[in-house]
């Protein structure tokens, strides 16, 4: 028998080496898949999740009742100082106070503007307190009822006036005795002159055209309790 021709040879080895490698590749896919199926049994996608939806039923609230407010005791009402025992009747002292000097402006017309007290605003004088006064005044104390100048601006627009002539009056009831003073508010501690507890017309008084303005006092007392009354007086000088 004639053996095969060198090129058949060549294609007998290239067929049988085609065929080897189509079986090692066959046989390397098949390994791949095996291996694949062990280690991931069951890939996401091959077993569909059943998903329950559950609704939830609503949940009934009953309303919580609101408690009734309760009724507070009354408050109890402390006694008044005077009947604590120990706490006795004795009225505290009263405390001094300095009398602020006004401020005070003349007008082209004659009349005063300001926040002066008493007679300086042409008004009555208001009754004060002795600073060293005790206890609450009663119906039967000493009062002064009014005490003003008649004159409460003093005229010094003349060229060398020195000192104007002024008058004052007053009225007081329950008093027995009356002092008059210039320059504080206590004529019974500084008196220029003991007065009559009322008086209509008190003159012999001038004022000093040298100061802007003067406070004049009168004090009445019934031998036990005094009041002090005080009033201004201002100076006009020419425009």
């Amino acid at each position: 028998m004639p053996s095969p021709s060198p090129t058949i040879r060549r294609r007998r080895l290239v067929a049988v080496l085609v065929l080897l490698a189509l079986l090692v590749g066959i046989s390397a896919l098949v390994l791949n898949l095996t291996s694949r199926s062990n280690a991931d049994p069951e890939r996401p996608g091959d077993v569909s999740p059943s998903v329950s939806a559950t609704t939830p039923e609503p949940t009934s609230t009953s309303p919580t009742s609101t408690p009734s407010p309760s009724l507070l005791p009354a408050p109890t009402l402390l006694p008044a100082p005077s009947s604590i025992p120990g706490a006795g009747n004795s009225a505290a002292p009263q405390t001094p106070q300095a009398t602020p000097m006004p401020t005070m402006t003349i007008n082209p017309d004659g009349s005063i503007a300001g926040d002066g007290a008493g007679g300086a605003a042409g008004g009555t004088g208001v009754a004060r307190p002795n600073p060293t006064e005790t206890g609450v005044p009663t119906s039967t104390a000493p009062r002064v009822l009014y005490f003003d100048a008649l004159t409460p601006v003093a005229d010094c627009r003349t060229p060398g006036t020195r000192e104007v002539p002024l008058t004052f009056r007053w009225k007081s009831t329950n008093a027995t005795q009356a002092w008059f003073a210039v320059g504080t508010t206590n004529a019974e501690l500084h008196p220029l002159e003991e007065v009559p507890a009322t008086a209509s017309r008190f003159t012999g008084v001038s004022f000093d055209c040298g100061t802007d303005q003067e406070i004049y006092a009168l004090t009445v007392s019934d031998g036990r309790t005094s009041v002090s009354a005080s009033t201004y007086v201002v100076r006009q000088l020419a425009p």
